[in-house]
């Protein structure tokens, strides 16, 4: 079988696997971030969101006219992760308190297969 990293540079694609662990904690998060999407807007924006250079949290963007931007995302670094958790209200919907939980978990996990990527390129 060729290096992973020779066909990614072949064909543009590569399928890595992951941790069991990390894979679970993804799926958990994916349903706590449709959660989330279901709560009424206003709700959902007590979720902060920082644009400084790390930009991170949950975004809504709801632009004006046929090509505007319309979307929900959320954003999460390993920097920014302590900044999320400081000015999340001590009072947060549990639905927004879990989401947060989740993806900053995910993020823990990701590291180590992320880093052994980054070694291969």
């Amino acid at each position: 079988m060729k290096n992973p990293i020779q066909k990614l540079a072949q064909t543009g694609y590569i399928h890595m696997n992951y941790p069991r662990e990390l894979r679970t904690a993804v799926e958990e998060a994916v349903a706590a971030w449709k959660a989330f999407c279901a709560l009424p807007s206003d709700i959902e924006r007590s979720l902060p969101y920082s644009s400084d250079a790390d930009g991170v949290g949950y975004e809504r963007k709801n632009g004006i006219g046929p090509g505007a931007d319309l979307k929900e995302n959320f954003d999460i670094t390993t920097a920014g992760r302590d900044w999320l958790e400081a000015h999340l209200p001590e009072n947060a919907n549990p639905t927004i308190a879990d989401f947060l939980k989740k993806s900053v978990r995910v993020s823990e996990l990701i590291k180590p297969v992320a880093l052994e990527f980054a070694r291969l390129v």
